[in-house]
Parts: structure tokens; sequence; C-alpha cells
């Protein structure tokens, strides 16, 4: 989505402790919040992010498919 339905995301308390990629260490119980429109727009995970583009979901990757969550995720999240 180029404009997802909330502005806001997700916003969760880690359970355990996480390394990034980037070697950041977050800690366990920190609070995480997870943009909608970052995941959406991320040019490691999209090619040509910010354009409208619905033939890439033809064949998406398992990083696209992570990475959309219009709604977020999980029962009690959905705006409808």
């Amino acid at each position: 989505r180029l404009f997802p339905v909330s502005a806001g995301g997700s916003i969760r308390q880690l359970g355990r402790e996480y390394t990034t990629k980037e070697g950041y260490l977050l800690p366990k119980r920190a609070i995480a919040f997870f943009p909608f429109m970052n995941m959406s727009r991320n040019t490691n995970i999209f090619e040509n992010a910010d354009s409208f583009n619905p033939s890439r979901w033809d064949n998406p990757t398992k990083e696209m498919n992570d990475a959309y969550m219009p709604f977020a995720l999980g029962k009690q999240n959905c705006v409808g």
C-alpha cells in the first residue's frame, strides 16, 4: 500500500533480546514500534517502492509477503 489505512503502526513489548543485522541490541521488554509506512516502502524489499505497481504481487517474495500488513496482524488489530 502506498498509503496505509493507519498512520501508525504496530507497537509491541519484546519478549526476548534481539540483535539486528546491523548489530544493534534490542533488550528484552523494550518497546518496539514498526511503522506500516516504512515497511511497505522499504527499498531493500520493494523495487520502486514509492510507485504504484500492482503487478509486483504477481510473484511476491517471502520478504514482500512478510512486509505487507495493510491492517496490522492478528484478529484484534483490524480497523474493520
